[in-house]
């Protein structure tokens, strides 16, 4: 942590905490927009359910399974996006990227079977989602010290902006006659595709007066040493072991998924049932940008506590007893709120413990190494299968001990890098 303040004293010299950057925060803003299948995967999964491959315990698993592998492959692959950037350089490296979601997109329109989502939604729209999650994460931070955490909540906010929208353009495609379901993949792919160039002419590396090879296509991976992709020797440092625990109990928590399906199952309609996600993705928005502020005044751990109880409580008390619109409408607000901190303070958190200049490689670890824990609602759904009892209940009470995990994970972080557990950090 010392060796952190150092390099921000030093820094904070010569950086204007900004300038381009802000241009580098509107090109992460955009690809993450884009990049948010988990925030309306949910809506996609239910219209197929209920269009095209019928409605069953097994068939929803299936489903979920499609967003599961997308998850699993975008955290997965993220030292092939490094190895990608050492090769060609961040532009290529995007532009790659862009084609990639394009096909997984346009092929997704063409399939006919669950296993064909799983290759063009998963693992295609899942290798160009890792690339853009992985360049944005590790390029935007690089231009800012001392508003750090705002900037990451205000990027991390524009994956609510994207689900509080699409849910009903999705809808309006489905239910008109002359289109349909596969419409809906075909329409978001020239969107985001035309997107996807803007993020690419913005989205660059910062340039130090040392630094002559940032961002160059000739750039070669003989020129990089195997540790600037990744370092399996920062998991000697007990406290980052600390931190991608938590992010992977954490990341477990997409209620997206069943939102829509569980307000269906309590009589509600389509459009009722899709106004929960755009309402949880909406204050999202508002609600990562507020996190990454209060992250700044009250620390980056403690922030996580807060929003983990408030998260928590509403899956126990609320979601669990939910059984009409209002009761389902108060759980999306407080869970829209809360939900995203994990993804605003998980780059600077890795910066404080391992230092800026262990960033790329850190933040290539963590998401590498917590890439399991987005089994989570796989795993759930498999437990819901074989339950005889209360319908989605075994979903309600796996979020909210997720919750409950995390912040017991996150207490322990806090005492190992602070001695106590009442420390600013």
């Amino acid at each position: 942590i010392s060796e952190e303040s150092e390099e921000n004293k030093n820094s904070s010299l010569t950086d204007d905490d900004g300038g381009y950057g802000w241009f580098v925060v509107i090109g992460s803003f955009i690809r993450l927009n884009t990049d948010d299948l988990l925030s309306f995967t949910g809506v996609i999964l239910n219209l197929l359910e209920s269009n095209i491959f019928g409605s069953s315990k097994t068939i929803t698993m299936q489903l979920t399974f499609v967003g599961t592998i997308a998850s699993f492959t975008t955290q997965l692959l993220t030292p092939i996006s490094r190895l990608l950037e050492t090769m060609f350089g961040v532009k290529i490296t995007l532009l790659i990227a862009t084609i990639l979601y394009c096909i997984g997109m346009v092929t997704a329109g063409f399939s006919s079977k669950i296993w064909q989502l799983y290759l063009s939604l998963g693992i295609c729209c899942g290798v160009a989602a890792s690339i853009f999650w992985s360049i944005s994460y590790r390029v935007t931070p690089q231009w800012f010290t001392r508003r750090r955490n705002l900037v990451m909540g205000i990027i991390s906010s524009s994956i609510g902006t994207s689900a509080s929208i699409i849910p009903f353009v999705l809808s309006a495609i489905t239910n008109n006659k002359s289109f349909g379901i596969y419409w809906c993949f075909w329409v978001l792919a020239i969107v985001f595709v035309v997107l996807d160039i803007i993020v690419c002419i913005l989205i660059r590396e910062k340039k130090h007066p040392t630094d002559k090879s940032v961002d160059s296509a000739n750039t070669s991976t003989t020129a990089v040493s195997k540790n600037q992709i990744i370092d399996w020797n920062l998991l000697r440092n007990m406290d980052f072991r600390e931190v991608f625990m938590f992010i992977k109990t954490n990341i477990m928590l997409l209620c997206y998924y069943y939102d829509i399906a569980y307000a269906k199952s309590i009589g509600l309609n389509d459009f009722q049932a899709s106004t929960f996600i755009s309402i949880t993705a909406g204050l999202n928005i508002f609600g990562r940008i507020l996190q990454g502020y209060i992250a700044g005044k009250i620390g980056n751990l403690n922030t996580l506590i807060l929003s983990s109880v408030f998260c928590g409580s509403a899956s126990f008390f609320i979601w669990t007893f939910a059984v009409s619109y209002a009761g389902l409408l108060v759980y999306s607000i407080i869970f829209g709120i809360f939900i995203g901190t994990f993804y605003v303070i998980a780059a600077p958190t890795v910066v404080s413990i391992v230092g800026m200049k262990n960033l790329p490689t850190g933040n290539t670890l963590l998401w590498l190494l917590t890439a399991p824990g987005l089994f989570g609602p796989s795993i759930s759904s498999e437990i819901e299968r074989a339950n005889n009892g209360r319908s989605y209940l075994t979903y309600q009470l796996f979020v909210g001990s997720s919750f409950t995990i995390s912040i017991l994970i996150t207490l322990i972080l806090k005492y190992r890098l602070n001695g106590t557990i009442f420390a600013k950090f």
